[in-house]
């Protein structure tokens, strides 16, 4: 993200209007939200990674998502390729998506209890 502002906006009010939900939150359904990232030749990783595709600002507003998120949902490449740990906030679960039940990839995180490994089923 790059702030394309003269009137001197910081960091932390754009993420904040950034990630801000429109509205009030319902509470009969959930909301999903997306973020990713990406090269202008759209590249997803960087040696495998998706780190060294942002800067410190989109580092910010993933941050943020993740601290007004429930559950964020992964795969069991990226856990393991990213090395996820367990998340920063208590109330944060993380659903990682794998095609087989092995774990070995990221004991740390799945001995967390903050864990819901699931399975795809054909």
């Amino acid at each position: 993200m790059r702030i394309l502002s003269e009137h001197g906006a910081t960091l932390a009010g754009t993420v904040a209007e950034h990630v801000a939900v429109a509205g009030p939150r319902p509470v009969d359904r959930a909301i999903v939200r997306l973020n990713m990232i990406c090269s202008a030749d759209g590249a997803i990783t960087v040696n495998g990674v998706s780190g060294g595709l942002g800067n410190r600002h989109d580092h910010a507003v993933f941050g943020a998502l993740r601290e007004q998120a429930d559950v964020v949902l992964v795969g069991l490449a990226t856990v393991v390729a990213e090395r996820y740990h367990p998340p920063a906030w208590p109330h944060l679960q993380i659903f990682v998506i794998a095609e087989q039940p092995d774990i070995s990839g990221a004991p740390e995180l799945f001995a967390s209890g903050a864990v819901t490994l699931v399975l795809a089923e054909d």
